[in-house]
């Protein structure tokens, strides 16, 4: 057992994706993300030195991660030999855990827009308690991930209250990867912070309202209602969040008009 953060997500609408992809392209592009995404962690870790990756165990289109912490005093002796000044107390390094694991996901999820068979993620991170191996995925943190994974209605990855409780608040920009956020279920709302597929300021740029829309689309007049939904309540916190994003620098830009203009 472990104690650190723990990510479920599946896929929305992997149950009819053998009906518009053939079979050998979906299982390559599902072994290509799980390939990147041990990648990715191997190289976030090797740099910090602060948590270990627990390998991901996938599950049909679910698919289960962990991230946890090393030992506190181990971590503060790694940052101070390093010669960083900064020194981490228990709740700092929890939050720290939780914040890699959102922006984790938030490439994966960015990755696996544009796969060979695109796909689209949805979720939640816990924070706890958790053990897995390649035959058991146990523990307090993925009872409480265990009915928030598929809660959402749209292809959104949040946070349960165990994580919630970390703060993960930032300056909206294009590149933060969280979004407070009231995540719409079947039935109400579940107000928490979502992950947000944004990358860095170096990945090239994708437009995605367009992937959403399309990959999040079906011709089957069986599920039609059901995936409309799920595409524009999506599609809805895209543009809430494209919204924040540029709300700061729309401010800077009104204050700079209503500047006097400079004597000649």
């Amino acid at each position: 057992m472990r104690r650190g953060a723990f990510a479920l997500i599946d896929v929305l609408g992997f149950k009819g994706i053998w009906r518009r992809h053939p079979e050998d392209a979906v299982i390559r592009s599902l072994e290509a993300l799980m390939a990147t995404s041990q990648e990715d962690a191997r190289l976030a870790m090797a740099l910090g030195q602060i948590a270990d990756f627990v390998a991901p165990v996938f599950l049909s289109d679910t698919v289960a991660f962990g991230l946890t912490a090393r030992p506190l005093a181990d971590v503060n002796a790694t940052m101070k030999t390093s010669g960083e000044i900064v020194q981490f107390d228990e709740h700092t390094l929890d939050s720290w855990v939780v914040w890699h694991m959102g922006n984790f996901l938030a490439h994966l999820m960015r990755r696996a827009l544009v796969a060979e068979v695109p796909m689209a993620f949805r979720g939640a991170i816990a924070f706890g308690r958790f053990g897995m191996t390649d035959r058991f995925i146990i523990g307090e943190a993925v009872d409480e991930a265990a009915p928030f994974h598929e809660a959402a209605d749209a292809a959104i990855v949040g946070l349960t209250p165990s994580a919630e409780k970390f703060a993960q608040a930032e300056v909206p920009s294009p590149i933060s990867k969280f979004f407070r956020y009231g995540i719409p279920k079947k039935q109400g709302h579940w107000n928490t912070w979502a992950v947000l597929p944004w990358g860095e300021p170096e990945d090239p740029k994708l437009d995605l309202i367009d992937l959403y829309g399309r990959i999040l689309a079906t011709e089957e007049p069986s599920v039609q209602a059901d995936v409309d939904r799920k595409r524009q309540n999506t599609l809805a916190f895209l543009r809430a969040a494209d919204e924040a994003a540029e709300a700061p620098m729309r401010a800077l830009r009104e204050q700079l008009l209503e500047l006097p203009e400079p004597r000649r």
